[in-house]
């Protein structure tokens, strides 16, 4: 599983489960520049896809990726030979981004985070740990462009 921009394979807490009682054995990775990974000298979209199949074993039964980890696992799937690949709101996609308003996100508060997310589950400090050790470059590759 990759998780998406702004946050760390804690993201998937939730759903990971779900997805383990189906029979699945579940990995959850931490990108370059996200959580306790620390920052890297590269965010290039080669440079994550290549951390994929790195760290992941290969010929996964299933693979999923969220915003930046579906863009990166959308390069990585052919060198992971992953039998399916499921893509939750992919970054990849065009659309109008406020990137300064992604970056203010950083230095939310519980209270700020609460109130912009409201139907997030209740214990939000996962979410905001992962934005505490986020590293801003890593989620703004020329604001996602040129990525395919």
């Amino acid at each position: 599983m990759a998780h998406g921009n702004m946050t760390d394979a804690g993201g998937w807490s939730r759903v990971a489960p779900s997805i383990a009682g189906y029979g699945y054995r579940v990995l959850a990775v931490t990108s370059p520049g996200h959580g306790d990974s620390g920052p890297s000298g590269s965010y290039t979209p080669a440079a994550l896809a290549a951390d994929l199949i790195e760290t992941l074993p290969p010929a996964p039964d299933l693979a999923i990726g969220h915003s930046l980890g579906s863009a990166a696992l959308l390069l990585a799937v052919p060198g992971l030979g992953c039998a399916r690949a499921v893509h939750c709101d992919p970054a990849w996609l065009p659309r109008a981004r406020d990137l300064d308003a992604l970056r203010a996100v950083k230095h939310a508060t519980r209270r700020r985070s609460r109130a912009a997310h409201p139907r997030w589950h209740d214990d939000i400090t996962a979410e905001l740990r992962a934005l505490a050790a986020w590293d801003p470059p890593a989620g703004f590759l020329h604001g996602l462009r040129g990525w395919l």
